[in-house]
């Protein structure tokens, strides 16, 4: 991995390094030694890096209507990070900025305290030395980056509210932090419009993710998968198909925040059950096991209470793994590294994992060597594309095969959006070569 990488965005050159995860002119920003310099001086930090005006909304003109910016202690008496802890229902999502994934992404890393508090380190306040300055990290490429910015936040003046996101608490500002360091990592809010969940939460926690589209696997056992991935602290979102009149949205992401069975009282057979969390805090699913369907009245109050039931219009909502299939467009699953549930081995055991990073790219007429065509006229430059051979010679002990995982990363495109620039269209191939065979792709493409 390259130490830094170079990113334009707008008008300015950001490095992305170890320190603080945006370099400018080989100046660093250090988050203590700048938060030492205005206690210091009794001044509150401003971000030059990322200021308080339209460019770091949008790269549209006029998009978003006029926007003010103010520091959580002007917007509120008695601000604060967290009110009363923090909880996956505080992240609540704006009426402008469509950056759904990233919400349902927030409130999945509040449920995971130590891992929220590294990303969000706990050596921060609006209390104690506080002088209008905060950082984050985040995984980028194979590095944790330390971003900085100030507290200043986008307030729309049409609504009368944050710009973007929100906590329910309306002095609490931990996730609206959040969303403003993460904007700042792609160079600005509108960059946030439109995404997956599984791309936050690998920028959040730096494992990986598997991704299925329900109408091309086989379901059979695959809520074990998900209750096993669950268990084993990985993180889960969806996407649902459009049934306004039964309380979903098409096209929007949300966050699965509980995989368990459920047991009607006199009945032996227990019912599998999803509990989903729309990122706008309110619109849920009308169905069975929905927040007021009778069906809950079955269920003892005990076994309520240790399912989290809540009967509350507040965006969260149970429902039966029948129904979740059939209105189900695409699951993804982050698998917090270094300790993944396989697909194919739903397994609880605990492996011991090593990682590699590869870099490489397809640069035209030189590495672009296109797709392998088996199927038809074989493609002459396939050879071409970067090639990396891997031996794996520990196999796990529940069943003496190797396992391997591969994720495949498209680097800086969000960042550039602003230049036109969108994702392509990529995707590796995997070979297994007989042992002491010494071979390429352009002899694999011959055979």
């Amino acid at each position: 991995m390259n130490e830094k990488i170079k990113v334009a965005m707008s008008k300015k050159i950001f490095l992305l390094g170890e320190l603080s995860g945006y370099r400018s002119s080989g100046v660093s920003q250090d988050f203590y030694a700048l938060r030492d310099k205005h206690l210091k001086e009794n001044t509150l930090y401003e971000d030059e890096l990322f200021p308080a005006d339209d460019s770091s909304v949008s790269y549209t003109p006029n998009m978003y209507g006029k926007i003010q910016w103010k520091r959580p202690k002007e917007i509120c008496n008695n601000a604060k990070l967290f009110v009363d802890g923090h909880s996956r229902k505080d992240a609540i999502q704006g009426e402008q900025l469509g950056d759904c994934w990233v919400i349902a992404a927030i409130a999945n890393l509040a449920s995971h305290e130590e891992l929220l508090h590294f990303v969000m380190p706990s050596d921060q306040d609006f209390d104690d030395k506080y002088a209008g300055i905060f950082h984050f990290r985040f995984w980028q490429y194979g590095k944790w980056v330390d971003v900085v910015i100030d507290d200043r936040l986008p307030y729309s003046i049409d609504y009368d509210n944050l710009f973007s996101m929100r906590c329910d608490e309306n002095n609490e500002f931990w996730a609206p932090l959040l969303e403003k360091a993460y904007a700042k990592l792609h160079g600005s809010y509108e960059a946030l419009n439109r995404g997956r969940c599984s791309d936050a939460l690998q920028d959040f926690t730096g494992g990986i993710t598997e991704i299925f589209r329900i109408d091309e696997i086989d379901t059979t056992n695959f809520y074990e998968l998900m209750r096993a991935s669950y268990e084993a602290g990985a993180m889960l979102s969806c996407s649902l198909r459009r049934k306004l009149m039964m309380g979903i949205y098409g096209e929007h992401a949300y966050g699965i925040t509980s995989v368990k069975y459920v047991q009607k009282q006199g009945c032996s057979e227990k019912i599998p059950l999803i509990r989903l969390r729309n990122p706008w805090g309110t619109f849920e699913w009308k169905g069975d096991w929905c927040d007021r369907s009778k069906l809950w009245n079955s269920v003892s109050e005990e076994d309520k209470k240790a399912l989290g039931y809540v009967k509350k219009n507040e965006g969260e909502f149970w429902m039966a793994y029948n129904h979740f299939e059939e209105n189900c467009v695409r699951i993804e699953i982050c698998h917090r590294s270094p300790l993944p549930v396989i697909t194919n081995q739903i397994s609880n055991s605990v492996r011991d994992w090593k990682i590699s990073f590869f870099e490489g790219g397809w640069v035209k007429n030189c590495t672009a060597g296109g797709r392998l065509y088996l199927d038809s006229s074989p493609n002459v430059s396939f050879c071409k594309n970067p090639q990396y051979r891997i031996t794996l010679s520990e196999p796990d002990k529940d069943n003496g095969k190797c396992t391997i995982i591969v994720g495949l990363l498209q680097k800086l495109r969000r960042q550039q959006r602003h230049l036109g620039v969108k994702n392509l269209g990529i995707s590796f191939d995997v070979f297994r070569l007989a042992e002491g065979v010494e071979t390429s792709a352009a002899d694999i493409r011959q055979n």
